[in-house]
């Protein structure tokens, strides 16, 4: 799906928005010093093969973003992109192999199968240490308590 915001002239550059979200990806080009922006969307699932798990495809999810990056690209037309900047949802992991190729499904921010590790970490004591040094709470859906749950 293809977007148009406003049909002014094409601006002397653009800078690109990424937005890789839990449900879609967004591409956004913005005109410098103009309201002229064209938008790509592309959507995709969010799956629960077990209770309290949400994981995604990250084959999907790399294809998704590439499909929309290249059609926001083509609604620009000839006007030169001068910066690309990416956003991702928080607190994702993926499980990659020595080639850096995925082993796991993301296992996403809403993922709650770590909460028994989160709870261990809490009632250890560590959690206010490791907040401090973080900025995170010790929660089910940071990548420790994740990763914690991966080793066992």
């Amino acid at each position: 799906m293809g977007v148009t915001v406003d049909e002014h002239t094409p601006p002397a550059g653009v800078v690109i928005g990424l937005d890789v979200g839990t449900t879609g990806v967004k591409a956004v080009a913005f005109g410098i010093g103009s309201a002229w922006q064209r938008l790509a969307l592309r959507e995709y699932e969010l799956d629960e093969p077990e209770p309290g798990w949400q994981v995604q495809d990250v084959a999907e999810i790399l294809g998704a973003s590439a499909e929309a990056l290249a059609h926001c690209v083509e609604l620009i037309g000839r006007a030169p992109v001068l910066a690309v900047s990416v956003s991702t949802a928080m607190h994702g992991l993926v499980a990659l192999d020595a080639s850096c190729r995925p082993i796991t499904p993301l296992v996403t921010w809403a993922d709650s199968r770590a909460a028994h590790e989160a709870g261990e970490l809490r009632r250890s004591g560590d959690a206010t240490v490791l907040h401090r040094a973080t900025g995170a709470p010790v929660h089910p859906m940071t990548p420790l308590a994740k990763l914690t749950w991966f080793a066992r």
